[in-house]
C-alpha cells in the first residue's frame, strides 16, 4: 500500500475583497473525498489542509518530508492555481523523485496548462475517488481513465473517467485525519458552533452559462440518500459535537421527495442540528419550506443574479422574478432566512439592468445578500464568449475573485461596474429593515462581532 500526502493549498484573497474579513474556512469536500476513498483501500494518508491551518510553503513542505509520501495530491482552483503551481515546485525541488498529481476545477478545464509545469507529473480530470487509489496503487497512467500525464514532455490525456451513479457507495470523509475544529461557515451563514460543510448530491439540472458544474462531470445530478446524508451528520453531531450543517450542494432542494424524507429523518431521530442550504426559487413551496424550517433549516440561499428579464434569458437562468418574488416571502414567513445571490457584469449588462437588479433586491425583502462581479471562469461557456469575443482584460487566474471585472464589456465600462458593484453592496446591507434584522439577532457576543466585522467590510468598500 502506499503512503499519499493530500494537500488543499492556501486560499489568500486580495486585501480589497469584502469576503477577506466576513469569509469562512471551509472544508476541501473534494479531497476529503479522495482520502476516504484511499483509506478505505488501506491506503496511508496524510491530509494536510493548508488553508484552515495557515501554513506556509515551508511548513507544507516539512509536513511532507516527515511524511515520506509515496504520491502527492494537490487540489486547486482558479484563483489560486499559480501559488499551488508554486508550492508543487518548491516540494520538487525538496525531492525531485516525489510525483506529484493536481486536481479540481482548473486542472480538469485547463490540464494542459498544468501539465506544463516541470513540478507536476499528473492531472485528474473530473472526480478523483476511483482514478487517485488506482495510481497510488501502482497501476499504469496509461490504464487510469480521467488522469492526464507527460510521455516524452508532451501532454497525453486518457478517455474521461465515467462518474459513480450511486454516490452512497463512496466512504465518508475521514473526518478523524482532518481540522474538523477549523472550519466554519462565512459570518452571517451559520447560527451555531462548531459547523461543518458537507454535499448532498453532485451536478444541477440549470444550464447557466457561468457555472462549470458539467466540468466536473455533473451535468446530470446523482444523489446520495438522504438515510446516508443523515449517518454522516449523526457520526459528526456524536464524534465532533458538530450542531451546524452547511449543504454546499449547487441545488439542494433538487429533489423534493429526499428532502422530506431527510426533514423527516432528522426530526423523528432528533437530531439537535441547525442547516443551511442553496436552492432555486422553483424547486420549493410553502409546504417545503415549512417542513424544513421545522427539521433546522435557518437560511437558504437562492440564486437571482439579475432582476432584468433579458439578463437572465442571456444567462439562461430560467427564473421567473414574480415567482422569486414569492419563494422569497415564503421563506421569510416560515422562518427561514432568506439570502439572494447576485451578479453584476453579464453579458448585456447596462446601468439599466443594474438600476432593476438593486429595485429587485429591494423590493424581495430579502434578509440576506451576496453580490459579485460576473466572472468568466475557465471551462464555462461564459468564459468561450468571453475569450472568443476580445472581452477578456486579463487571464491572470488569481484576480478572477468575483470582485474584479475582468472583461472589457461594450454596455458598460469596467470602471463604471465596479462602482456600482460597491454601491449596492452599501445600498442593500444598510437598508434599514435590514439593519433591524440584523440588530434583533445580536443577543450574544458572537452574533455582536460577526455583525461588526460585516458592516466594516461594507463600510470598506
Amino acid at each position: 500500500m502506499a503512503r499519499v500526502a493530500l494537500i488543499n493549498p492556501p486560499y489568500n484573497m486580495s486585501q480589497k475583497n469584502i469576503w477577506r474579513l466576513v469569509g469562512g474556512v471551509l472544508p476541501p469536500i473534494g479531497l476529503s473525498y479522495i482520502a476516504g476513498a484511499l483509506d478505505a483501500q488501506g491506503h496511508v494518508v496524510a491530509f494536510i489542509d493548508a488553508n484552515a491551518e495557515k501554513l506556509a510553503e515551508r511548513a507544507v513542505v516539512d509536513r511532507v518530508k516527515a511524511f515520506k509520501p509515496d504520491l502527492i495530491g494537490v487540489t486547486s482552483n482558479s484563483v489560486n492555481i499559480a501559488y499551488s503551481l508554486g508550492l508543487a515546485d518548491y516540494l520538487k525541488k525538496e525531492r525531485p523523485s516525489w510525483p506529484i498529481a493536481f486536481g479540481g476545477v482548473h486542472p480538469t478545464v485547463m490540464p494542459e496548462e498544468v501539465l506544463a509545469s516541470p513540478a507536476v507529473d499528473f492531472v485528474f480530470r473530473g472526480e478523483g475517488e476511483n482514478g487517485v487509489p488506482r495510481l497510488a496503487a501502482g497501476e499504469s497512467p496509461e490504464s487510469i481513465p480521467g488522469l492526464s500525464y507527460k510521455k516524452d514532455g508532451l501532454p497525453v490525456h486518457n478517455e474521461p473517467a465515467v462518474s459513480q451513479t450511486n454516490l452512497d457507495d463512496y466512504p465518508f470523509p475521514p473526518y478523524h485525519m482532518m481540522p474538523v475544529g477549523l472550519y466554519r461557515p462565512s459570518l452571517g451563514n451559520y447560527k451555531r458552533l462548531p459547523a461543518m460543510g458537507i454535499v448532498s448530491s453532485r451536478g444541477c439540472p440549470g444550464k447557466c452559462v457561468f457555472c462549470f458544474s458539467g466540468s466536473m462531470g455533473q451535468g446530470r445530478v446523482r444523489y446520495r440518500s438522504a438515510e446516508n446524508i443523515v449517518e454522516e451528520i449523526e457520526l459528526l453531531h456524536t464524534g465532533w459535537n458538530i450542531k451546524e450543517f452547511s449543504f454546499y450542494d449547487d441545488n439542494f432542494t433538487t429533489s423534493r421527495k429526499r428532502v422530506q424524507r431527510f426533514c423527516e429523518l432528522v426530526l423523528s431521530k432528533n437530531i439537535d442540528m441547525t442547516w443551511t442550504c442553496s436552492s432555486r426559487v422553483d424547486t420549493v413551496d410553502r409546504e417545503l419550506l415549512r417542513l424544513m424550517a421545522r427539521s433546522g433549516c435557518h437560511q437558504i440561499s437562492f440564486g437571482i443574479e439579475s432582476g432584468d428579464p433579458e439578463i437572465l434569458k442571456t444567462i439562461r437562468k430560467q427564473i421567473n422574478l414574480e415567482q422569486a418574488l414569492e419563494t422569497i416571502g415564503a421563506s421569510r414567513q416560515c422562518g427561514i432566512e432568506p439570502k439572494i445571490f447576485l451578479m453584476l457584469g453579464n453579458p448585456g449588462e447596462t446601468e439599466q439592468s443594474i438600476r432593476k437588479t438593486t429595485d429587485f433586491a429591494l423590493k424581495s425583502k430579502a434578509l440576506g445578500f451576496i453580490i459579485s462581479i460576473a466572472t468568466p471562469y475557465p471551462g464555462t461557456e461564459f468564459y468561450r464568449w468571453a475569450k472568443e469575443n476580445g472581452y477578456l482584460i486579463s487571464e491572470d487566474w488569481s484576480i478572477y475573485e468575483a470582485v474584479n471585472g475582468v472583461m472589457r464589456l461594450p454596455t458598460i465600462e469596467n470602471s463604471l461596474l465596479i462602482s456600482h458593484y460597491k454601491r449596492m453592496q452599501r445600498t442593500l446591507h444598510l437598508q434599514p429593515h435590514f439593519l433591524w434584522h440584523r440588530a434583533l439577532k445580536m443577543n450574544t457576543w458572537d452574533e455582536i462581532k460577526k455583525n461588526a466585522l460585516g458592516l466594516r467590510a461594507v463600510l470598506g468598500l
